[in-house]
């Protein structure tokens, strides 16, 4: 059976997640990508790098999304 693996990369100003299908012989295929913006960058004033509730909330919400559409594809 095919393997189906998840990957989230979390950025300073977007999370990205990517579905891929690994096949018997090694090659994979993208079957799902998303982009959410969230710039959570944009918290940091001067030299503190806090991020607000609001954005902490927001990346929550976010994570939660990415991880239901994991889950819907096994992966």
């Amino acid at each position: 059976m095919n393997k189906k693996f998840a990957a989230i990369d979390i950025g300073s100003n977007s999370f990205h997640l990517i579905i891929v299908e690994i096949f018997k012989d090694g090659h994979f295929e993208i079957i799902e990508r998303k982009r959410d913006v969230l710039r959570l960058s944009e918290d940091f004033k001067n030299d503190e790098k806090v991020i607000s509730q609001i954005s902490q909330e927001k990346a929550i919400e976010i994570l939660k999304e990415f991880s239901g559409i994991a889950k819907n594809y096994n992966a």
